[in-house]
């Protein structure tokens, strides 16, 4: 039995059953990586997409209010939690001193936040969005444009991406059943494709 094996595995058929198996298991490697990579993208684009579109409209909603003392903000609140709680994220307000006003998460409330994103979007006028990999989370930094043309704070949403990722996981699972369905396939047609070439090259 042990010759038999030795004697396989220094066969000509063995070796074209190898090769087909690594030249079919790499297209199979690729695709699934690239499935999992462009459903996480997706998710991410759009997730971004919808928040941008949360983001204009809050920042439409306190347009009209200049006053961000504590009583001031205490009218502002309750629409910003609003959003935070439909959207899943936290928000924060941050006025020309760079200090937060307003946290939905009452985290850093009355700190003084260095951002870059908050200094360019103060400075820009422009809403930024940036997807921070390493945090995992979302940003998306947008200025509020009083009726005069002067930005009198900038708002702030973070969504985390953990959501995101656990579902990508899950695609990624069901990736991964399709490929050991073909692995399974390939290694068939591997042992046939390397009979049928030996028995040609015999005869």
């Amino acid at each position: 039995m042990k010759k038999k094996i030795i004697s396989y595995i220094r066969s000509i058929r063995f070796r074209i059953f190898i090769i087909i198996v690594i030249l079919g298991i790499l297209p199979i490697t690729i695709m699934e990586e690239a499935v999992h990579n462009y459903y996480k993208s997706e998710i991410i684009s759009n997730s971004t997409a919808g928040l941008q579109t949360q983001a204009a409209i809050a920042a439409d909603d306190i347009s009209e209010y200049s006053d961000f003392s504590e009583t001031g903000i205490n009218v502002i609140a309750p629409i910003l939690q609003q959003y935070s709680m439909v959207n899943e994220a936290r928000v924060m307000l941050v006025n020309i001193d760079y200090k937060i006003v307003f946290d939905s998460y009452s985290v850093e409330k009355n700190k003084t936040i260095i951002s870059e994103n908050v200094i360019k979007a103060f400075e820009t006028q422009k809403s930024i969005s940036q997807y921070k990999k390493d945090s995992g989370c979302i940003e998306i930094t947008r200025p509020v444009v009083a009726q005069n043309g002067s930005v009198t704070c900038v708002i702030v949403f973070e969504f985390s991406t953990q959501t995101i990722v656990g579902f990508a996981s899950d695609v990624s699972q069901k990736t991964y059943i399709i490929k050991i369905a073909l692995v399974m396939f390939l290694v068939f047609f591997a042992e046939m494709s390397a009979r049928l070439i030996t028995k040609s090259i015999d005869d």
